[in-house]
């Protein structure tokens, strides 16, 4: 095992713009490198080498700001002018005090929790919100006799046959999605970043809502699918394995309307601008919800 130096491991102090300091920290600086793209392994070996740069140049004490831009060059060395300028971009962001508002939909199985899991590392999101809690808090204060669909899973409730129009789908929806409005009005006051994900959300509506409100949060909306409905389909039987407490049984049983809500949610999202990420393909997701984020914002990567 080679000896660690005493300059890989003297006290480097990071003071930031409120006055306040603070060891540096590898695992800090890597996961704020996230943002731009690159895997873990890069971030972590990037934010290694500035510490040890900043450390054997007798660097004690260095300003946050300093820290930034010399991680700024280094993306734009080791990795590309690219993810260089989308890291300054989402700091100057960080600092409009603009909460962002992200929504995930999707049907059942086709991947939202694990994106939804790796998105909020990634973006620094400490709050995530499924839809499928909020329903259950709603239906405990509604009785089922005044909104009957809110007592039924989502796919169960856009294929009624006695409802082919899906407006009892509408209607769970559109009571699931005022209450998750408030949940992000909430976050949005507080100052922070949120992440709703989930089935019973009407593509649209909490933009619509917020922007109505005259919030001052960017907001998100993105659609996530599954073309393959084998793959959509071994997903499903890979979570029945995986987690038996899910319920991914009954979505299996009911896979036809499990489809069918994703046909409703892209119809949905067509029509209420909402674009719609097909989870197989190699299109990089973060990248795209980055730079989504910053048009917002009004914030140019190539400017920033």
């Amino acid at each position: 095992m080679n000896p660690v130096s005493s300059a890989e491991t003297a006290l480097l102090l990071v003071h930031d713009r409120y006055g306040t300091s603070r060891p540096f920290s590898v695992e800090i600086l890597a996961n704020s490198l996230l943002v731009t793209g690159i895997q873990p392994p890069d971030a972590y070996a990037i934010a290694s080498l500035l510490g040890t740069s900043l450390r054997a140049g007798g660097h004690r004490e260095v300003e946050s700001q300093r820290v930034a831009e010399l991680a700024g060059e280094l993306l734009d060395a080791l990795v590309g002018p690219a993810e260089a300028g989308r890291y300054r971009a989402w700091r100057k962001f960080c600092h409009l005090g603009r909460p962002l508002v992200l929504c995930l939909l999707g049907a059942p199985g086709v991947g939202k929790a694990s994106l939804a899991t790796s998105l909020a590392a990634r973006l620094g999101i400490h709050r995530v919100v499924p839809t499928e809690a909020v329903r259950e808090i709603l239906r405990t204060v509604i009785g089922k006799s005044l909104l009957p669909e809110l007592h039924l899973p989502a796919h169960e409730v856009v294929t009624s046959p006695r409802d082919p129009f899906g407006s009892g789908f509408l209607r769970q929806a559109q009571a699931i999605s005022a209450a998750a409005t408030a949940v992000a009005e909430r976050s949005v006051a507080d100052g922070r970043n949120v992440l709703l994900v989930g089935a019973h959300l009407v593509p649209g509506g909490i933009r619509q809502e917020l922007q109505q409100r005259g919030s001052p949060a960017v907001v998100v909306e993105l659609l996530l699918t599954l073309d393959d409905e084998r793959l959509h389909r071994t997903r499903l039987l890979r979570r029945v394995r995986s987690d038996p407490a899910m319920p991914g049984v009954r979505h299996l049983q009911h896979f036809g309307a499990v489809r069918a809500l994703q046909d409703k949610l892209l119809e949905l999202a067509r029509a209420n601008g909402v674009v719609a990420h097909e989870v197989a393909t190699e299109k990089l997701l973060v990248e795209w919800i980055v730079d989504h984020t910053l048009a917002g914002a009004g914030i140019s990567p190539e400017a920033a």
